[in-house]
């Protein structure tokens, strides 16, 4: 532990080299994880248990998950992963709720319903997403707020002419 002179402990960052494994295969996983804890200095001489997140995307996720039930009765902790501890990464979350969005409530082609996602595009001329299960997340989400925003002016716009008519 290294304290600084206000008595704060520092983090040690160990950028990690790139790996050639592929994360959807359990045995390049299982390798890609062991090159990846000998770079910090876990290896099955020298092991310190010490919690590991690893994150990633939802298939990584599920992979890492699978690796730890299958190695689950190897002797020792270092083989069996007890210390990684995989979780799903925020921006994977934010953006399958936004791909969610945009398949419950985009409506049909051309639709006249003003509750949905596709007359709002239509009204301020935004090109439709492609695949509305995968939607770019930076594109989506700009749209969304774009939408919005007309909306909140709109209600706005409405309020002032109640307010005229009193």
């Amino acid at each position: 532990m290294r304290l600084d002179k206000d008595g704060v402990c520092r983090t040690v960052v160990h950028p990690l080299a790139t790996s050639a494994k592929n994360e959807t295969s359990s045995t390049d996983l299982r390798d890609g994880l062991v090159d990846f804890l000998e770079q910090i200095g876990q290896t099955p001489e020298n092991y310190h248990p010490c919690i590991i997140l690893v994150g990633g995307d939802g298939l990584t996720f599920e992979q890492l998950k699978n690796l730890k039930q299958m190695t689950q009765c190897q002797d020792k902790s270092f083989k069996n992963f007890e210390i990684i501890q995989p979780y799903l990464q925020l921006w994977h979350i934010e953006w399958m709720d936004l791909s969610q969005l945009f398949v419950a409530h985009f409506g049909e082609d051309r639709s006249q319903d003003p509750s949905t996602i596709s007359h709002s595009s239509a009204k301020i001329n935004f090109k439709w997403p492609a695949n509305l299960a995968k939607i770019d997340y930076y594109l989506g989400s700009h749209h969304l707020y774009q939408i919005l925003d007309a909306r909140i002016l709109d209600c706005w716009r409405w309020g002032i002419i109640l307010l005229s008519w009193c």
